[in-house]
Order: C-alpha cells, then sequence, then structure tokens
C-alpha cells in the first residue's frame, strides 16, 4: 500500500468526511474560501483539485452548491419581507417620539443584501436563477444582390480564361455536383 501520509499542516487527501464538511458549510451559506480560511479545511486550490479529479466529489460538490442557491433564494425572501429596520422614530427635541421616518440606510442595505444573494443565485444555479435571453425573429431575410445568372457565367468564365483554361473541366464539375 502506497497511501499517502499528511504529516501536519492543512489536509491535502480526499476523505469523504472532508468533503461532506465541506458541502454542509457550503449548504449553510458559506462561502467556500471562508471555509479554506479554516485550518481544519483543505485549500482552495486542495478542493478545486478535487472537483477536476474525483467524480464523486464532483457530483457532491455540485449538488451542494444547487442547495446553497436554493438556501440563497429562501434568504433573499425573508430579507424581502423583513421590514422591521425599515422604520425609524422622529424624535423631539424632549425625547418624545414624534413620528416615523423610512431609514433609507437600512432599506439600501436591505437591497444591497438581495442584490447580492440574486448575483449569487445566478452564478450557481444559471439555468433556474440566471438571466434569461429571449431571441424573437419575426420578418423575412432580405438580399440586396441582386445576381444575373448570365453575367455570373460570364464571370466564371473569364476567371478560367484568365488563369489559362477556356472552360472549366467536366471532372471538376461532376466532383463539385
Amino acid at each position: 500500500m502506497n497511501k499517502k501520509v499528511n504529516k501536519g499542516g492543512r489536509p491535502s487527501i480526499f476523505c469523504d468526511e472532508l468533503a461532506d464538511a465541506i458541502a454542509d458549510r457550503l449548504i449553510e451559506g458559506e462561502s467556500l474560501r471562508s471555509i479554506c480560511r479554516d485550518p481544519a479545511m483543505p485549500s482552495c486550490g486542495t478542493v478545486m483539485r478535487w472537483v477536476g479529479e474525483n467524480e464523486k466529489f464532483r457530483e457532491h460538490y455540485a449538488r451542494a452548491r444547487e442547495i446553497q442557491a436554493e438556501v440563497l433564494f429562501d434568504e433573499m425572501l425573508a430579507i424581502a419581507d423583513d421590514s422591521s429596520c425599515d422604520w425609524t422614530d422622529k424624535v423631539n427635541g424632549k425625547g418624545e417620539v414624534v413620528g416615523r421616518r423610512v431609514d433609507n440606510e437600512a432599506v439600501q442595505r436591505s437591497k444591497l443584501r438581495l442584490d447580492a444573494r440574486k448575483w449569487h443565485a445566478s452564478k450557481i444555479l444559471p439555468k433556474k436563477y440566471g438571466e434569461k435571453l429571449s431571441l424573437d425573429h419575426s420578418g423575412e431575410v432580405k438580399s440586396n444582390v441582386d445576381v444575373d445568372e448570365r453575367q455570373l457565367a460570364r464571370a466564371v468564365l473569364q476567371v478560367f480564361s484568365e488563369n489559362g483554361n477556356d472552360e472549366p473541366d467536366q471532372d471538376d464539375e461532376e466532383s463539385e455536383a
């Protein structure tokens, strides 16, 4: 048995336990970069090497990313529905609440959080959450070139005569047909 043994440092040898831990953390919404900052986890390069070399891990990783996109979608709904920080109280000089006003900073921050998650989900699952491009074509395609068959035939004969041939070989015409 020629099994490589890691003698310390970050793990670099594939094992199912590490693969499961990485997938679980991705599903929970953690980025791969953040996961790989953990000294108990392999580097990003190692994980990407595993994705490229190990078909079982590649499928596991892809599935974790798909689930992560679904979790992001759920987070987007929660952020959009949460208006608890959208308003602040107006207070007069005596410290009394005299009304409410929109907290534009909180609203903009929520919008940023939504946009970031939307973008991320569109990259993880582009078929489901990506931009849909619609290409519609109606009408007809017209050419503005009028070809007179006699003029075309004369031009072809002229090219052949300039090249030293009086007319195209019959063999050439038959092979092209």
